[in-house]
């Protein structure tokens, strides 16, 4: 879900429009497992990947982080996920002078 950039209140909120009472029974089920899951992070003061994104996003207004970078290259763009475009478009609209190359297999 953080992937898709959901927080679980919006998973929540898409969960409770499923007509499907099995599924939504097990989407919530889902939902309290990722409730459970960002507040143990929380919790530990502890990140995972998709976290360690968002504060990219986040913070790249503020950085001076890839002010020397010209270009930068992904490989495997087909499997890039919503949080990541995010990170790239983020990139982009600060940094617009840095080119982006996808390597497409």
């Amino acid at each position: 879900m953080k992937k898709a950039n959901l927080t679980s209140e919006e998973f929540l909120e898409k969960v409770n429009k499923i007509d499907d009472e099995i599924i939504k029974l097990k989407s919530k089920d889902v939902y309290e497992v990722y409730k459970t899951y960002n507040s143990k992070l929380k919790e530990l003061n502890l990140y995972d990947m998709d976290d360690v994104i968002k504060e990219a996003i986040d913070n790249i207004p503020y950085s001076n982080y890839l002010r020397d970078i010209d270009v930068i290259f992904l490989d495997g763009y087909l499997d890039i996920f919503k949080n990541e475009e995010m990170l790239l478009k983020a990139i982009k609209k600060n940094y617009p002078s840095i080119e982006f190359y996808g390597k497409i297999p």
